[in-house]
């Protein structure tokens, strides 16, 4: 039986596809690699999509935390790693480090839930993978706190859910959330800003053919609360803050 690996960690290569108009690699690909790695670290613990789905469960994303202190460029070489920080009730919380140039440029945090498939209910019972609880550390221990409440009614903009949004469970998947989210600042607010922390609280499901209605509350330019509404029945999908820094000319 080989050993059980504590902490997983995963090689990307960044090609032209994958950065924006500054060469940096966006926050939503940097999500997409940070599932991709916690997906193959669940798997190698016994507790991956399939082990899961045969007893009955799935596991549901609540929240996601990044803090980005440089964003990878066009050809780096990233790692990404992985592991579980916390347990907590039913709560799982799994934490991740980004380290290209054997600098870590960013840390992550997740909370996650185990969920009843048939009664669509929190697992309220034990899992069972061989971690060590006492020795992990976490990278970030008072991220994914509970968020202010936007209070603007203003629509930002309007995004309708189609078929490229939707993940396996044809749920939007969650990291197009995080791109609604940022499709709402201007260009020029891109060209001026760089991106520093990104905290999302998934709150609802949606579905295909919904229309969403993003609406942000701002202080001071640089740190927005943002909420994103179902137009149907003004029902909160998810919400999120951002702190931005600018760059210098």
């Amino acid at each position: 039986m080989s050993k059980i690996k504590s902490v997983w960690t995963d090689t990307y290569y960044i090609p032209t596809y994958e950065v924006d108009f500054k060469g940096n690699v966006t926050l939503p690909m940097l999500g997409r690699f940070m599932q991709e790695t916690a997906s193959h670290h669940a798997e190698h613990l016994g507790v991956g999509h399939e082990a899961m789905v045969a007893e009955g469960r799935v596991w549901m994303l609540l929240g996601l935390a990044f803090r980005i202190h440089r964003y990878p460029l066009w050809r780096d070489t990233i790692l990404v790693s992985t592991w579980p920080s916390l347990h907590e009730r039913f709560y799982y919380f799994r934490d991740f480090e980004i380290t290209c140039h054997d600098e870590v440029i960013g840390e992550a945090s997740s909370k996650w839930i185990p969920v009843d498939i048939e009664w669509r209910r929190p697992f309220r019972g034990q899992l069972h993978f061989h971690i060590n609880w006492d020795e992990v550390k976490q990278v970030w221990p008072d991220c994914l706190q509970k968020l202010p409440e936007v209070k603007s009614d203003k629509v930002i903009s309007e995004a309708r859910v189609r078929y490229t949004d939707l993940d396996v469970n044809e749920h939007v998947n969650n990291i197009r959330y995080m791109e609604w989210i940022l499709d709402g600042f201007s260009l020029d607010f891109h060209r001026s800003h760089q991106l520093h922390e990104f905290e999302i609280h998934f709150q609802s499901e949606t579905l295909y053919g919904d229309l969403i209605e993003l609406r942000q509350d701002e202080d001071d330019g640089t740190h927005f609360v943002h909420s994103l509404i179902r137009k149907s029945d003004h029902k909160e999908i998810c919400r999120a803050r951002s702190a931005w820094q600018e760059i210098e000319p």
